[in-house]
């Protein structure tokens, strides 16, 4: 079932540089892994790897414009004061630093009533736990504003606020959440005391929207927003005023059908919802007040619209192919949009994986400048059964991400219910990074020399194995007197999602004897095979970049089927052993009257038709092995040199080769019979069997160390 989920995640929220986001940095300042003393963490791109820890005794200062990339299970511990200082248009960007695992993101710990936390102008992306403070996080305020949280896949808590433990703390804080973004989330924002006694919170003009939740039955901490509201032990009422709820699902994990739509969800002893002038775009939700969204949010779709009625998520798409599409925000967004994507989600029915396919034509968006936008798209945009449109990675004044436009996204679900789906984990493409002079700390070294998360266009590969011939001495395929080696160096280029060209340059040894199947001729041959192939290949999986940075997705199921067919050219020469076990060239002797007079020696080269069939199994993102089968049809009936029914008057081969007579009259009739020497109509055929192995090139990132 976690596949099914991660597997979804993909469809709806991933909007990386693969869909335009944060990136991992070719090279960055590597942050030290304990801090006891001030810190100003400057404007540029650090690596955090491991926990790094800031003491109480630190106070800890981050500067607008400065990006920080967590490696797998990476963090910061937060004990002292924090101040994030992000302006508008100039974030302070928190991102996993690519790969298949996330980082883990900031922890806020210890109990420390002399500091404070004050963030603005954050962003918080595809991290397992952007937001976590631990129980008995002690601070005396908290502000948080202006931020955005997006992207959280794991079904962890985005942002997780537990409780403080009144007894240890003298005097009650404040916790403002105000102006925040919550958006595209498989995760939630949970508040695990939200009636403490040292606590009171205030949650203003944030905007929830866009968040995804699947669950294997109805639990309030499946809403985007979840309470714990506790009478016995509470004191304060958390205020909660301004906010906005839209678009936000809970679906049933067994079956992926809608459950409900999520907004607010609340448990404990306190059953009452305290709250004014809040927003729900589901009319249905009785708990809050206000019918329209109050002024001064940040952006995020309110309505949208074709040929003047209301689309709900149900909508199909075929059904509003060139459609006037109008979408509303409830306040205005710039016109200049240069990292929104528009992509097309779908199953893909062969692996069962869900891809976001980026689209680049076949759709007309319009973005005057304002809260209204125009979008239309055409037939050919609908390339599978069933799917939906996505535009992502819109921004507004401040450079604030507003939550993903979905069109037709429930019916995606509707129809794409019970479906088994696999997928793997996010990966981010690595850029490089301007170079700065920051600090701390300034010896830092780091260096990224390859990065194998982009994947490449271009295989190499080896194949050894057998090689079998079937003709007029075999008409048996796999009934080979002897099988004889066979090897070929291949290179595969990428042409699309699925598709590849390949080119074969092999060699293999073939050979024949017959036994009766005209009469006794007892014909034999062998012949050095040398054949050059180019094939289109379709693979049921392995998804790569295709080079473009905007479509970068995971490499697809380990193992997976390919086909693949196309043409070549053959070169052959049959050779025949003598009763003293010497090899003679036939074609040189005119078996069959080649070089009597009036007779034309028939060519050594062969147009061919290959065809292919393997079982690949990939073993890391640069290495797969594949069993396969290639048969090669020929245009020739001389590979086994017989293809005459009629045998030649043994004088007429005796005067073709005067310093040999005798030789050749043997391999003219070694039976001594005179039967069908052979088929005309019967052309030769060739094929491999044995196993490849594969290496990606990757693109590599430039050698980068910084100081």
């Amino acid at each position: 079932m976690k596949k099914i989920l991660f597997a979804l995640l993909l469809t709806i929220s991933i909007s990386p540089v693969l869909f335009a986001q944060m990136s991992r940095p070719a090279a960055g300042f590597l942050l030290a892994e304990r801090y006891d003393s001030s810190v100003v963490i400057r404007q540029a791109d650090y690596i955090v790897q491991g926990e790094v820890v800031f003491l109480k005794t630190s106070s800890v200062t981050i500067e607008a414009g400065t990006r920080l990339f967590f490696e797998p299970g990476a963090s910061l511990r937060v004990n002292g004061n924090l101040y994030i200082k992000g302006e508008a248009n100039k974030l302070v960007e928190f991102s996993s630093a690519g790969g298949r695992e996330s980082g883990t993101g900031m922890i806020i710990a210890g109990n420390n009533p002399n500091a404070e936390i004050k963030m603005e102008y954050a962003s918080f992306k595809y991290l397992l736990k952007p937001l976590h403070f631990e129980k008995n996080w002690y601070r005396k305020g908290v502000e948080i504003a202006n931020s955005e949280f997006f992207n959280t896949y794991e079904f962890n808590d985005a942002v997780a606020i537990n409780e403080v433990e009144f007894y240890l703390n003298k005097e009650p804080l404040e916790f403002n959440f105000h102006d925040n973004v919550f958006g595209d989330n498989y995760a939630n924002l949970s508040v695990y005391n939200a009636t403490s006694y040292r606590v009171k919170f205030k949650f203003d003009r944030n905007v929830l929207a866009n968040n995804f939740y699947f669950d294997s039955r109805a639990k309030e901490e499946s809403n985007p927003l979840y309470l714990g509201l506790d009478d016995i032990q509470g004191k304060f009422v958390l205020e909660m005023k301004n906010n906005a709820f839209a678009d936000n699902y809970i679906f049933t994990q067994d079956s992926l059908r809608l459950y409900k739509y999520g907004s607010l969800g609340y448990v404990q002893t306190k059953k009452e919802f305290q709250g004014t002038n809040n927003f729900s775009k589901n009319p249905s939700e009785r708990k809050f007040s206000q019918a329209a969204p109050v002024n001064g949010l940040h952006a995020f779709t309110t309505e949208v619209t074709a040929n003047g009625k209301t689309l709900d998520p149900y909508w199909p798409l075929d059904s509003i192919v060139d459609a006037p599409i109008q979408i509303v925000l409830n306040t205005g967004i710039p016109s200049a949009q240069p990292f929104y994507k528009v992509y097309y989600n779908f199953i893909d029915t062969a692996t069962g994986d869900i891809i976001k396919l980026p689209i680049k034509t076949g759709f007309e968006l319009t973005i005057p400048g304002g809260a209204l936008l125009t979008f239309r798209f055409n037939k050919a945009l609908l390339t599978e059964p069933f799917g939906y449109i996505s535009l992502e990675n819109l921004r507004n004044a401040d450079n604030i991400t507003v939550p993903n436009v979905n069109l037709g996204i429930l019916d995606f679900f509707k129809q794409s219910g019970f479906v088994t789906y696999r997928s793997q984990y996010v990966t981010l493409t690595p850029v490089d990074i301007n170079r700065y002079n920051p600090v701390p700390p300034k010896e830092a070294t780091y260096e990224f020399v390859e990065d194998s998360t982009r994947f490449g266009k271009w295989e190499l590969g080896i194949f050894g194995g057998v090689g079998g011939y079937a003709g007029d001495l075999n008409q048996r395929w796999f009934n080979q007197e002897k099988y004889r080696a066979a090897f070929s160096i291949r290179m595969r280029r990428y042409l699309g999602r699925n598709i590849s060209a390949v080119a074969h340059v092999g060699y293999t040894k073939v050979s024949g004897r017959d036994y009766g199947l005209y009469g006794p001729r007892r014909l034999s041959f062998e012949s050095n095979i040398i054949n050059f192939q180019v094939m289109a290949e379709y693979h049921f999986s392995d998804l790569f970049n295709n080079g473009d940075d905007d479509n970068v997705t995971s490499l697809g199921k380990k193992l997976y089927p390919s086909i693949g067919a196309g043409v070549g050219l053959l070169h052959f020469n049959p050779k025949g052993r003598y009763i003293d076990g010497t090899l003679y060239n036939l074609r040189q002797l005119g078996t069959e009257g080649q070089t009597a007079p009036g007779g034309k020696k028939y060519s050594t080269l062969s147009l061919t038709l290959p065809t292919m069939a393997a079982l690949n199994y990939r073993i890391n993102n640069n290495l797969k092995v594949a069993v396969e089968f290639v048969g090669i049809k020929t245009f020739t009936d001389y590979i086994d040199d017989a293809s005459k029914v009629r045998y030649v008057a043994d004088n007429i081969i005796r005067d073709a080769n005067p310093s040999n007579p005798d030789v050749a009259s043997y391999f003219r009739n070694p039976g001594r019979t005179m039967g069908a020497r052979g088929n005309p109509k019967d052309m030769d055929f060739i094929y491999h069997m044995g196993i490849s192995v594969w290496y990606r090139f990757h693109p590599r990132a430039k050698s980068n160390a910084n100081r």
